[in-house]
């Protein structure tokens, strides 16, 4: 059986795209985090901790923990 042209890089593709977003998502929520920080909703020492977190789940999601 074919891979095709271009021996199945639509799967490798998919792969990609499925990592990029969970990865787009944590800068977002980084994005979140630290606007409410510098507005004032939150403060400083308590937006370093949930990004650190929200990275250490993120990566620990991604490569396994």
């Amino acid at each position: 059986m074919s891979g095709g042209r271009w021996n199945y890089q639509h799967n490798k593709l998919l792969e990609n795209a499925e990592i990029v977003g969970i990865l787009l998502t944590a800068v977002a929520d980084t994005e979140r985090i630290l606007d409410w920080a510098l507005c004032g909703d939150t403060d400083v020492e308590s937006a370093r901790e949930k990004v650190f977190d929200l990275w250490k789940i993120t990566f620990d999601n991604l490569y396994g923990e």
